[in-house]
């Protein structure tokens, strides 16, 4: 220990040293360090290397955070790697005449070194040699040696604000220099070959660059995000500008192309927002990479030179300021999002020498007012001129083959379009939303006209579709409101769904024979439409077809037609009379739905199914005839037709289904045919005038308990309303004869009279209900031609109503009129007031009924044997009621 400090001298030697802990002081003697000799020695504070020295071997002080300077000696000729690294308290690094090689990473993240200087010896600095030196503030490099600065050699050296590369340094390594964000000025020598990716990036504060003529080629990102550079030269004899080599330099105002450059990269310029003059390309330009100069937005003026073949992808895309573009022939495609959105584009030339302009290419150049294009054009792609607001005439050279799917879409100011002859297809939404096109003729050599061609074209009022077309895609005509009148030639087979659909001002439709198909919804809301003419050759239509047709009150569904869509007519509100050809099999949901004109439909022989609310809501319709074909009316089917009134159900009608008449209010009677097996729930509801219902045959599907109850409840006969029914428990009379309703009211209020009064207890209501829940099985007989003939069989009813007594006498309810009556629509009859002829009644004092010839005898004890006028009083009601 001396001076309270402790001492460790290394003289060298064969064998290992071990150095002890807390030693603060070194000096070394020897001709060498072994690796790491005092790698982590945290304690160390200063290093004395004596003359003779000639190496500093790998991470020989890694990591001594306590070590604050260095001086190496004459003798120096290599420090190697890791040397010092991490050493974060090192203020001072003093480097000998001689020193030949500053190895990787030597100083990297010496976070407190201040000042270096680079002896003229040094032929290289590796890589990272001083990568992380926060305070790195001033870099000598002399002139003499130095050949190459490593990658990343003072990345991230924040502070250092200059650098003179020496004139001997031939090539500067990736990211060098990147991270430096306070580094001002940069000069680069006369001789300098190479500057490899990324050797300035993010050099936030550099202004101004100077690029010697000796570099052939700046590679990617060299410069990128250096936001305050605002001015760089660039001399003869570049050839080559990398991908994003300035992007996002934010201030860079202007740019001048050396004749010798050859290619501009991948957004070599992106971003560059200040920039508003590049001197022209030289003529030995020949590629500009996609997005080369994206975001420029104060550009003002490019002139392309000949040699360039091909604008790549978003090349100028977003230069809002771009006014004026300059093409010359020898260009052959415009690619991608070349122009998108330069806003201030007035006018541009194609040169006959362009085979393709590419999707998007001068998409959103919303002042663009003027777009020459010449023989030798082939392709139109997608979305080429999508939304070019100003733009008013379009004349297609006769060499384009396609126009692509919205080409011209949102051109809404476009009012004339010349398509050419050698056109094969216009595609989807080519001219989707011009609103101001007025006039279209489209040429013989178009065989498709494409999905929403034109659609929303507002104005559009006169098309011309010639013989050649095939196919009229989906929605390609929908929404152009002024449309009025349409022929569609004889070659054309498909209309696509949607084709015509919201065409409000179209008044004529003319269809030749050949059409195959129509799509769904073709002429949906075409309201001002009155008649059409289906060709024979139909043989399929899709749903909607003339849903909401509000005038048309003529049309002929063709003879092959065999399905009609759902809602094909529906809301149809002017049809008056339709007929169905014999090759349908089957109608649609909802097909007539709403057509409240429709006073007659001819069905024809081959119809299967009636569908759901075919025709609901037909509130015209007086006479419906259903063929022997069809099997089954479904639900709804013709509900709410109130002036229907003459169904005619053929044999060979297997079910009626729920609600299938219902609120049919004009329809009097109905012959259910001896064919039908299921009646279901609430098929004639509501159909308050319905006075018979004549089965033909017995009905082999025994509805339930609870559908009885919904027929008698909803107003449903049951199966007549015209007709009482008997119940009985055993012979049920073969034929009960031709009776009118009068003749069965009178007999019931005579049978009542005879029932003994002390079975009025019993709340007649509650007698309906029990029968309503336990009734079994019911058959209609047979051969009734007016009237209904009905019998219950197999019943039985019982009643559980006890007598309540009071002071050991009988209290007598009084029957309410509601007891005895149900509304059944417009009848008010009593169902079911025969439940009361029971065999044996609660009341014990009653022997019940029998029946002779016939006729039903009450078996009556003779004090009961007549009923009284306190009896009527009781019962409250007299035979007038009825």
């Amino acid at each position: 220990m001396v001076n309270e400090r402790i001492e460790f001298i290394l003289t060298g030697g064969k064998e290992k040293c071990r150095v002890p802990r807390g030693v603060t002081h070194v000096s070394v003697t020897s001709e060498s360090l072994e690796k790491g000799a005092f790698r982590r020695h945290t304690t160390v504070r200063e290093v004395e290397l004596h003359e003779g020295l000639v190496s500093i071997s790998n991470e020989s002080f890694l990591n001594c955070n306590r070590l604050k300077h260095v001086k190496t000696p004459s003798t120096i000729n290599t420090i190697g790697a890791d040397a010092f690294r991490d050493c974060m308290r090192l203020k001072g690094a003093e480097l000998n005449e001689g020193l030949l090689c500053i190895s990787d990473q030597t100083f990297q993240n010496c976070t407190s070194l201040e000042r270096i200087s680079i002896p003229s010896s040094v032929k290289s600095i590796g890589i990272k040699a001083f990568s992380g030196c926060s305070q790195l503030m001033n870099v000598d490099l002399h002139e003499g040696e130095l050949v190459e600065i490593g990658n990343e050699a003072f990345h991230g050296c924040e502070i250092l604000q200059s650098v003179k590369v020496p004139s001997t340094v031939k090539m500067i390594g990736s990211a060098a220099f990147a991270g430096c964000e306070l580094l001002r000025e940069v000069t680069l020598p006369d001789g300098l070959e190479v500057i490899q990716c990324e050797a300035f990036k993010d050099c936030m504060s550099l202004e101004c660059i100077s690029i010697p003529s000796t570099v052939k080629i700046l590679e990617d990102q060299v410069f990128h995000g250096c936001a305050e550079l605002v001015n760089i030269a660039l001399w003869e004899g570049l050839e080559e500008i990398g991908n994003e080599a300035f992007k996002d330099c934010e201030s860079l105002c202007f740019i001048n192309i050396p004749s010798s450059l050859k290619s501009i990269g991948v957004e070599a310029f992106h971003g560059c927002t200040e920039l508003c003059k590049v001197d022209d390309f030289g003529s030995t330009l020949e590629h500009i990479g996609c997005g080369a100069f994206a975001e420029c937005e104060s550009l003002e003026h490019i002139s392309i030179p000949s040699t360039v073949k091909v604008i790549c992808s978003d090349a100028f895309s977003g230069c809002t300021q771009l006014s004026k573009v300059h093409l010359c022939k020898g260009l052959e495609d415009i690619g991608n999002r070349a122009f998108i959105a330069c806003k201030s584009l007035h006018a541009i030339v194609i040169p006959p020498s362009v085979k393709k302009v590419r999707s998007l290419a001068f998409s959103g150049c919303s002042q663009l007012k003027s777009v020459r294009m010449f023989d030798g054009l082939e392709f139109i792609m997608n979305n080429a001129f999508q939304d070019c607001t100003s733009l008013k005439r379009v004349n297609i050279p006769q060499t384009v083959q396609e126009i692509r799917a919205g080409a011209f879409s949102g051109c809404t100011r476009l009012t004339a379009v010349q398509l050419c002859w050698g056109l094969e297809m216009i595609w989807n939404r080519t001219f989707q939303g011009c609103v101001s096109l007025r006039h279209i003729c489209v040429p013989p050599t178009v065989n498709k006209v494409g999905e929403g061609a034109f659609s929303n074209c507002a104005k559009l009022m006169d098309v011309k579709l010639c013989k050649g077309l095939v196919m009229v895609g989906h929605e390609a005509f929908k929404g152009c409101i002024s449309l009025q009148n349409v022929c569609i030639p004889s070659t054309v087979v498909s209309l696509g769904w949607d084709a015509f659909s919201g065409c409000t001002q179209l008044i004529s439709v003319k269809l030749h024979e050949g059409l195959e198909y129509i799509g769904c919804e073709a002429f949906r809301d075409c309201t001002s439409l009155k008649q059409i003419r289906l060709p024979s050759t139909v043989d399929t239509m899709g749903n909607q077809v003339f849903h909401g047709c509000t005038s048309l009150w003529n049309i002929k569904i063709p003879g092959e037609l065999g399905a009609l869509g759902n809602e094909v007519f529906k809301d149809c509100t002017s049809l008056k009379r339709i007929m169905l050809p014999s090759t349908l099999e089957s109608i649609g949901i909802e097909v007539f739905c709403g057509c409240t004109r429709l006073k007659s439909i001819e069905i024809c022989e081959g119809l299967v199914v009636i569908s759901k609310r075919a025709f609901a809501g037909c509130r015209s319709l007086e006479r419906i005839v259903i063929p022997s074909t069809v099997h089954m009316i479904d639900f709804q089917a013709f509900c709410n037709c109130t002036k229907l009134t003459n169904v005619d159900l053929c044999e060979g009608l297997f079910e009626i289904g729920k609600n299938a008449f219902e609120n049919c209010t004009a329809l009097k009677s109905i012959n259910i045919p001896a064919s039908v097996k299921v009646v279901n729930p609430n098929a004639f509801a509501d159909c308050r005038n319905l006075k018979a219902v004549l089965f033909c045959d017995d009905i082999e599907e025994l509805v339930s308990r609870l559908s009885l109850q919904e027929w008698w409840d909803r107003g449903v006969p049951s199966p007549s309303l015209s007709v009482y029914t008997f119940l009985a428990l055993h012979e049920i009379p073969q034929r009960l004869g031709m009776l009118k309703a009068e003749k069965w009211r009178n007999d019931v209020l005579e049978m009542l009279r005879d029932i003994p009064s002390h079975c009025y207890c019993c709340s007649m209501h509650r007698f309906c209900h029990a029968i309503h829940f336990r009734l079994e099985y019911y058959e209609v007989l047979k051969n009734a031609s007016s009237e209904l003939e009905l019998a219950l069989w197999k019943s039985k009813i019982t009643q559980h109503d006890q007598l309540v007594e009071r002071k050991n006498t009988i209290t007598l309810r009084t029957v309410q009129r509601s007891d005895l009556r149900m509304n059944c629509g417009a009848t008010v009859i009593i169902p079911l007031v025969l439940s009361f002829l029971l065999s044996t009644c609660a009341c014990g004092q009653c022997n019940g009924y029998h029946m002779d010839n016939g006729d039903i005898i009450f078996d009556s004890d003779d004090e009961f044997a007549s009923s009284s006028d306190e009896d009527d009083d009781i019962m409250g009601f007299d035979e007038m009621d009825y």
